[in-house]
C-alpha cells in the first residue's frame, strides 16, 4: 500500500505545481503589465509623450508579456493631476481537463 500513496502523493504534488505554474504565469504578466502603466503614467508628463506615445510604451510590454490584448483597448486619459492609463482583458487558462478564464483590469494613475 505503501507504493500506492507515494505514488498518489506525487500525483497530486505534480498537479499541484502544474496548476500554479500555469497561474502564476497569468498573475506575473499582469504585474508586469501594471507595473509598466505605472511607471510610464508617472514620468508622462515630465517626459511630454502624448497618447500615442503612452499607447506604444503599455503596448511594447503586453506583447513582451504575450497577453490577449489590442493597443486599442489601452485607454489613457489626461488630467490635472497626471495621467490615468487602464485596460481590461481576459486570458484563458487551459489546464488540459479544465479550462477557465482570468480577468485583469490593470490600473495607474494619480
Amino acid at each position: 500500500m505503501a507504493p500506492f500513496k507515494t505514488i498518489f502523493f506525487l500525483l497530486v504534488l505534480g498537479s499541484i505545481v502544474y496548476v500554479g505554474l500555469k497561474v502564476v504565469l497569468v498573475y506575473y504578466g499582469n504585474y508586469q503589465l501594471q507595473d509598466a502603466m505605472q511607471t510610464e503614467a508617472r514620468f508622462a508628463l515630465a517626459n511630454r509623450h502624448t497618447v500615442e506615445d503612452i499607447r506604444n510604451v503599455v503596448y511594447r510590454e503586453v506583447r513582451n508579456q504575450e497577453l490577449p490584448l489590442r493597443a486599442e483597448d489601452i485607454l489613457i486619459t489626461f488630467k490635472p493631476e497626471g495621467v490615468f492609463i487602464s485596460a481590461n482583458y481576459s486570458v484563458p487558462v487551459d489546464l488540459r481537463v479544465y479550462k477557465f478564464d482570468l480577468h485583469f483590469n490593470p490600473t495607474s494613475g494619480p
